[in-house]
């Protein structure tokens, strides 16, 4: 009496009786035998023929998937024959072949066959797993081998219910399942997997194992959704060792949750299809690089003449202007004080740098009569070389203004109607703070133009404050044809300084983009104003320097100190 003891699937524990010439088995309701429901069980699988006396078995002309005798897989339209404990597999349908006289020795042959099965188990995964490795490696088509191989993990792991191939965009931070695939047939929305598995895997680029009692994340919605109890997820690594995706299997039945082998045997397939996908990648990047190498190599020889004809010519056009600017550096730099003024009892401290070759800051001294002293700061607006060229223009017309009306507020005012037909055109104005220093009466008198506020430091009370009053602080220059304009004087005690500047100190940036600001110059002075305006100086320049330190200058940055020493 031959018969089927069914060891593994929907039939497990039933015997099918092999009394009929011919048995189809397969999923089919015509089938003599329905093995299973499962769509990778094909409708007409394989047939069990009868001849002589003897059994047979083949797959059926109809069969997509294939059939396994003891681990050895059946060749189309090939008859094998069937010998008693023969072990046969279809997906998840598994089977003894068994030859009784009676049912009384059934049991006795099925333990026996029982011991069996576990040794060649481990071998016809080994058979599988080195399926998928010779079918990866034969092919640099993998998007029509993947699916095969999700198709040959779900055999070799008969307990999983689904099988994700997830690629992961590392500068998107996305995940993309490029497949997705249940035992059964499911929608879409049980084709979920777990984000928080995959990231965990990714994070780690290690392989993942995940049961039921290893407490699965509660934050997995997929998780919780579809009562998943055990998870294998195993990262896919570029060869530099950065993951670029994951193969992650799962299993809704607590009763076959996965193993440590299963994991060591997964972790195998996932290093095989690494290495496919990675050698697929290098190709492709081959393939681009010689295409391009082959198509730059065409054009190299056209363009050859005329990229070296463009640049002699960008190398004469660069000089001529590097030239022209060094020449209009040189000449501005002629318009700006070649020192500091020597006035006994004052210390001076002046200091500029342009943003550019050419700048449009500004700052001058200018002897006046019975001994008093100009000095002055200003900031044309924008930069480069039309910013130079009307600073040029200020320097004359400010000394004009300056040498001819005693009074200051009249010769800005005068300056101002000066300009104007000159910034008026160009959309631009001047800011500018303007100070006579009377060394005798030690007074100072200031206007202010529009531009940042100079400070005071009282040297006695060892604070500093804002030198120029907000109600006395005047409109830029150029703005209009005719403006009136506000003095205030101080005076100068031993130990005080004065502080002019330009917004380029304040909006000195560092490499993170934050500026210098006021209170960057309030913590010069607070430490180092009381060592004199030559001292504080320095400090404020190595204060700027060291905080834009890697940063860019966006701004010209001028600034001017000058005080009376503690001991005068």
């Amino acid at each position: 009496m031959a018969l089927l003891h069914v060891d593994r699937g929907e039939r497990q524990g039933e015997i099918i009786q092999l009394d009929r010439d011919v048995i189809v088995l397969g999923r089919s309701p015509d089938c003599d035998e329905i093995i299973s429901k499962l769509d990778s069980v094909s409708r007409y699988h394989a047939r069990i023929l009868r001849i002589n006396e003897k059994c047979y078995i083949e797959d059926h002309k109809e069969s997509r998937n294939r059939t396994y005798v003891n681990e050895q897989r059946l060749e189309y339209h090939t008859q094998v024959a069937l010998n008693h404990q023969d072990h046969i597999k279809m997906c998840d349908f598994e089977a003894t072949f068994l030859e009784v006289d009676n049912d009384s020795t059934v049991e006795a042959m099925l333990s026996s066959k029982s011991d069996h099965k576990l040794e060649t188990q481990p071998a016809a995964k080994l058979a599988l797993l080195l399926e998928i490795t010779a079918k990866l490696s034969k092919t640099l088509e993998l998007d029509q081998q993947l699916p095969a191989v999700v198709d040959g993990l779900l055999e070799i792991f008969p307990q999983a219910d689904r099988c994700f191939l997830i690629l992961y965009d590392p500068a998107a931070g996305s995940l993309t399942p490029k497949i997705a695939k249940a035992r059964i047939q499911v929608d879409e929305v049980r084709l979920q997997f777990s984000k928080t598995i995959v990231h965990q895997c990714l994070k780690t680029a290690q392989a993942l194992l995940l049961r039921e009692g290893d407490k699965l994340p509660a934050s997995s919605h997929s998780v919780n959704l579809f009562h998943i109890r055990s998870v294998m997820c195993v990262p896919l690594m570029l060869s530099n060792g950065e993951p670029f995706g994951v193969i992650q299997l799962d299993t809704q039945d607590a009763a076959k949750k996965f193993a440590e082998d299963d994991l060591r045997l997964f972790g195998g397939v996932g290093n095989q299809v690494s290495l496919a996908m990675e050698n697929v990648r290098l190709h492709q990047l081959r393939l681009t690089q010689e295409l391009a190498q082959e198509r730059a190599k065409s054009e190299l020889q056209e363009l050859r003449l005329a990229q070296e004809l463009a640049q002699e010519r960008a190398r004469n056009e660069q000089e001529r202007v590097q030239n022209e600017l060094a020449i209009a550096q040189q000449v501005q730099l002629n318009f700006l004080p070649k020192s500091v003024p020597d006035v006994p009892g004052y210390e001076f401290f002046a200091y500029y740098k342009a943003a550019r070759e050419v700048g449009g800051d500004y700052y001058d001294f200018l002897v006046l009569p019975e001994g008093r002293l100009a000095l002055t700061v200003g900031d044309v607006a924008g930069k480069g070389m039309p910013a130079a060229l009307l600073m040029a223009r200020l320097s004359s017309e400010f000394r004009s203004c300056v040498l001819t009306d005693r009074q200051l507020t009249a010769a800005i005012a005068r300056l101002n109607t000066l300009l104007h037909p000159f910034t008026s055109p160009m959309d631009r104005f001047v800011t500018l703070v303007a100070a006579v220093l009377d060394p005798v009466s030690h007074t100072v008198t200031l206007v202010n133009a529009g531009h940042p506020t100079p400070l005071f430091y009282h040297g006695a009370a060892r604070k500093f404050s804002k030198a120029i009053p907000p109600e006395d602080d005047g409109q830029s220059l150029g703005h209009q044809a005719a403006c009136r304009y506000q003095c205030y004087q101080i005076t100068l005690n031993p130990g005080d300084s004065l502080v002019l500047f330009s917004d380029g100190v304040t909006d000195a940036q560092n490499v993170d983009g934050r500026p210098f600001r006021m209170k960057g110059i309030h913590a010069v002075l607070e430490k180092d104003a009381a060592h004199g305006a030559r001292k504080l100086g320095e400090r404020l320049v190595e204060s700027v320097q060291k905080h834009a330190e890697g940063g860019s200058q966006y701004d010209d940055i001028t600034l001017l100190c000058f005080g009376r020493p503690a001991n005068s």
